[in-house]
C-alpha cells in the first residue's frame, strides 16, 4: 500500500508435451515474477526467454538480444512488466510447472 500497488494476483502454469506460451508482456504490472516449481523432464529443460532490451529499442551488431532463463525447482525470475517474453515449445514428458504473480500499479 505504501508503494501504491494493489494485491499481487497469480496463477499456475503446467506446461505438458507440446505446449508453449507465445511472446507476450505484463503491461499492467510494475514487477512480474515467475517461480519455478518443477523444471520437466531433465532432458528437454524449456528456457523462459526474455528480449532485452525490452523495451523494444533496436540493438547494435553482435549485442545480446535475448536472455534465456533456465528453469529448476526454487528459482524467482523478477522483471518488470513491460519486459516481452516467451516459452518455447516444451518437449519433456513430465510436466514443467511455474506461478507467475503479477504486482500491479
Amino acid at each position: 500500500e505504501l508503494l501504491g500497488v494493489r494485491s499481487p494476483i497469480a496463477w499456475a502454469m503446467v506446461n505438458r508435451a507440446g505446449s508453449q506460451h507465445p511472446r507476450h508482456q505484463h503491461r499492467i504490472a510494475i514487477l512480474t515474477g515467475v517461480y519455478y516449481v518443477a523444471a520437466g523432464s531433465a532432458d528437454s529443460i524449456t528456457p523462459t526467454v526474455f528480449e532485452c532490451p525490452c523495451d523494444g529499442r533496436p540493438t547494435l551488431p553482435g549485442d545480446r538480444y535475448e536472455l534465456e532463463v533456465e528453469p529448476y525447482p526454487g528459482r524467482l525470475a523478477l522483471f518488470r512488466g513491460t519486459a516481452w517474453h516467451r516459452v518455447p515449445a516444451y518437449p519433456g514428458e513430465l510436466p514443467r510447472i511455474t506461478v507467475a504473480f503479477d504486482v500491479r500499479r
